[in-house]
Formats: C-alpha cells, structure tokens, sequence
C-alpha cells in the first residue's frame, strides 16, 4: 500500500487563521527578501495546516556554512516535566483515537521503567552493552524532557514564555532548490523539504537515546543523571524490552526497534523495525529518526538531491500522540500494513538532515 503524499497540495492552502503560529526572532541570512525565506513561508504554512493547537512558536533561523555533510539541524530548547504531570497533560489532550490507546497504555502510576544499557550503574558490569530494566526510580524514571513547542501544545508551558523554543540552521553550502510548488531540480536539494523536516524535530520528534548514544561513547553517566527521555522515546520498543517487561526501549545499540502506540503489545508495521538506532552505537543515524530505507516518512535521516521525502500519515500519527491535535484529517488507526513510501524524484547524491 502507498501513502498518498500530504506535502505539496497542503503547502499551497491558505494558513491565515491557522491556530499554530510560528515567530521569526532572528533570521540570519534567511531574512523575508531571500529565496531561502519561500521555502520557511512554505515549510511553516504546512505544519501550520496540520495541527489545530493554538500555538506560538519562537524560532532563530540560521542559513550559514555548516561543518561537514549536514544539510540542516535543530537545537531546541526543552522543559523537564514529572511523568505524573506528563501523562496526566496527555489524557487530558487526547482528542483522536489513537491518542486514547496511547494514553491507555501508558505506565500507571509516578514512574516508568526503561529498558536501557551502557550505564555505569548497569548490573551487568559499568557500562555493559547488556540491557536491563532501569527501575531504580532515578530521574530517567520520574521525567520527561519535552521540546518547549511540544510542551505548548500539552499547555505545560505558556505561550508567553519568551524564549526561542528552536534554532533551526541551514548549511548554505549547499545548492538548494527554494520553491517546492514546481518540483525540485535533479541537482540541488528541496530546501522547503528540508524545513519541514527540521520544524518537526521542534515539534517533538526526537529521542533522547542520542543522548545516551554520544555520551556513553566517552564515559559513562550515572544511572541518576539520565533525565533525557522524551515523549517519542514511548513508542519505542523491541521484542526484548517487551519480554523482560520494560515500558519502552532505550537502548544504544543496533537491536531493531518497532513503533507501537500501546505500549509495545502492537507493532505498527509489519517490518517491527522501524527506528534508527544512533549514530554511535547504533545503525549510523541519530535515534530521533525513522529507520534509513523503512518508508516511514520524512524523518528518514537522509535526503537526496532531486527529491523529497513527503510527510506521511506515520509521521502525523508519532505527533499526533505526543501531543498534538490534528485540524481535520484522522490519523490511521493501527493496522499490520507495511508501509512503502517512494521519494518524488530520482536520487542521485544523499546528505545527512
């Protein structure tokens, strides 16, 4: 089955009542009389016809050389909230039946335990790539860490708040195509897609595994220390985490992770492999992506000159029960279908998002 695309049709709607706002803070290099500034107008009108969360977001947009073969990041900034106030905001917000089965399903109780590995504390041996079920009620088991956009949406921070909730950079190095509407050209890079990709991240998808990946790298943290879960990282799971009975799979390593909204008993595809799993330890890709080649979405890691990875349903679906509203369109309920997602165009060079 494919994934009809949701990318070009929506970024031509009108926007102007649209509940999620975004606010241009500073804009270097990007500023409103720049080609690159069409692609942020269409990369923000799409996000913005997708949710019905009244939101205001404040960014710092960047379009400056960048270090090596990335073609754009986002750093955003992140509030830390007990599990308890958490999960209670999430069912609270539950507007779709999928954010019901995922609130469902969820830990009872204060506290959650993970299925985690290269910790000092491990009791297997400090830093040991054998996992274990963490349930020794440090942070890592009492917090989540929320992107600051996410966390207006679930209306745990205010819209007042007046800090940059993200900086999201481009690497002008590169030759981008700016106006998606008509294609993108075979040599140059979507930088509309680009955008949309990392506006997301800003939304809330990311994993806090890659902290755990580059740090375990180097030393080992405390068990205690580990307070970097996000709201994705639950509806992350392996058959091993499901069989030692942890709530979710945090580990750094190259095991397959499957998405599952209900607490791991369903996986969503029928491929059950469907995360990356870290650049370090892991398959080469941070953690707060879909798996390279599983036809997920845009949150693949890589993207080819020529061509765009279309947001799908399964990208709407991970946001969606996290934390945001969808405006009209219902999300999937959970089926056993994998998923193919072509790219528009043809390939011919990739780079790292």
């Amino acid at each position: 089955m494919w994934i009809r695309s949701l990318l070009l049709p929506i970024l031509l709607s009108t926007t102007a009542s649209a509940a999620l706002t975004f606010h241009v803070k500073e804009s270097g290099g990007m500023d409103q009389d720049s080609p690159a500034w069409q692609s942020f107008e269409q990369a923000r009108d799409f996000w913005s016809s997708q949710w019905s969360d009244t939101v205001e977001i404040q960014l710092d947009l960047r379009y400056e050389p960048l270090p090596g073969n990335t073609l754009g990041s986002a750093e955003s900034e992140h509030v830390y909230v007990s599990y308890a106030e958490w999960s209670e905001a999430l069912a609270a917000d539950a507007t779709s039946a999928a954010d019901r089965q995922m609130t469902a399903s969820l830990p009872q109780g204060d506290t959650f335990a993970p299925y985690i590995n290269r910790t000092e504390d491990n009791p297997h041996g400090r830093g040991s790539v054998r996992p274990y079920v963490d349930d020794d009620l440090g942070p890592n088991n009492q917090v989540v860490r929320l992107t600051r956009a996410n966390a207006k949406a679930l209306g745990v921070l205010s819209n007042d708040a007046p800090s940059t909730d993200a900086t999201i950079s481009i690497n002008s190095n590169f030759p981008f195509d700016y106006d998606l509407s008509d294609g993108v050209d075979a040599n140059r890079y979507s930088l509309t897609g680009i955008l949309v990709h990392e506006l997301g991240h800003a939304l809330g998808f990311v994993s806090g595994v890659d902290w755990l990946d580059y740090n375990s790298n180097g030393f080992y943290f405390t068990d205690d220390s580990l307070d970097y879960v996000s709201a994705l990282d639950f509806l992350r799971f392996s058959e091993d985490s499901e069989a030692a009975g942890a709530d979710f799979d945090w580990t750094a390593d190259r095991r397959a992770k499957y998405l599952s909204i209900d607490g791991g008993t369903t996986p969503l595809t029928d491929a059950a492999n469907d995360w990356a799993t870290g650049s370090i330890h892991g398959d080469g890709y941070q953690s707060s992506h879909w798996r390279l080649g599983s036809g997920l979405g845009n949150f693949e890691p890589i993207l080819s000159r020529g061509a765009t990875i279309p947001v799908s349903e399964w990208d709407l679906l991970a946001l969606d029960v996290i934390g945001w509203d969808l405006a009209s369109r219902p999300v999937p309920e959970p089926t056993h279908t994998w998923i193919l997602l072509g790219l528009l165009l043809g390939c011919v060079a990739r780079r790292r998002r």
